[in-house]
């Protein structure tokens, strides 16, 4: 299956797309500003759906915070 990154994924477009990748099995890298609480939602859909996530922090407004993210994807949905 593809892999695609989902920027911006805890918002909430984003984390219905993200949904349904993870519904299609797809394996989905979402960039998030942190990585707690409020990603919680997303762990839960990974762990009820055949796709796989992986969550990466990433600044909007950092040079080059995007290059490490983007590598090895299918496709980018630039969501943020």
């Amino acid at each position: 299956m593809p892999t695609a990154l989902v920027t911006g994924a805890s918002g909430y477009v984003a984390s219905e797309l993200v949904h349904q990748l993870l519904a299609a099995g797809w394996a989905v890298r979402g960039t998030v500003r942190a990585v707690d609480a409020r990603t919680d939602h997303l762990v839960a859909l990974a762990s009820a759906l055949p796709g796989s996530l992986e969550l990466v922090p990433a600044d909007l407004l950092a040079d080059g915070a995007f290059d490490g993210p983007v590598k090895g994807c299918d496709y980018v949905f630039h969501v943020a």
